[in-house]
């Protein structure tokens, strides 16, 4: 794997603009809802405390997270666009959202989270960059730590590859 970036972060910025936005979230109504049974699989077995998506984008993943009942967890959001973070704002108010980058690992303490997903952003970073972003999320699940693998590919099928 190259250790190059397939974009700067202010190319990220600028491609995640307000313009952008009611694209993405009309492409994440289309295609999350049917995931929703493999994001439950996430939650079996979680400890109480936060959820932390660390590319929410427009808020979808945490729309699904949240269930019926918003209350039952503490959800966190993170995203490099201020556009995409004022969306998921709206999305999910009962969300905490917080504008900046996901490879900065102090956006939880140690063992703060339940859980931290990240589905549609760590192809922006290089290789380096990635493996700092999951030793920090690592660091910042709750013990027993529990490690999902997980990713959606262009077809948006959700495959768990490891969880232990």
């Amino acid at each position: 794997m190259s250790d190059q970036c397939l974009a700067t972060i202010s190319q990220v910025q600028a491609l995640y603009n307000d313009a952008c936005v009611t694209k993405y979230a009309e492409m994440m109504d289309a295609d999350v809802g049917a995931h929703s049974e493999d994001l439950r699989l996430f939650l079996d077995g979680l400890l109480p405390g936060i959820i932390a998506d660390g590319s929410c984008g427009t808020g979808h993943l945490l729309e699904v997270l949240a269930g019926p009942d918003s209350t039952s967890r503490e959800l966190l959001g993170l995203d490099l666009s201020p556009s995409m973070v004022a969306f998921a704002t709206s999305k999910v108010p009962g969300a905490s959202m917080c504008h900046c980058d996901m490879r900065d690992a102090g956006f939880l303490a140690e063992g703060a989270a339940a859980g931290i997903v990240n589905c549609f952003a760590i192809h922006h970073v290089t290789y380096e960059d990635a493996k700092k972003t999951f030793a920090a999320g690592h660091q910042a699940l709750k013990r027993p730590r529990e490690t999902v693998f997980a990713e959606f590919d262009m077809n948006m099928s959700f495959r768990i590859y490891e969880k232990q």
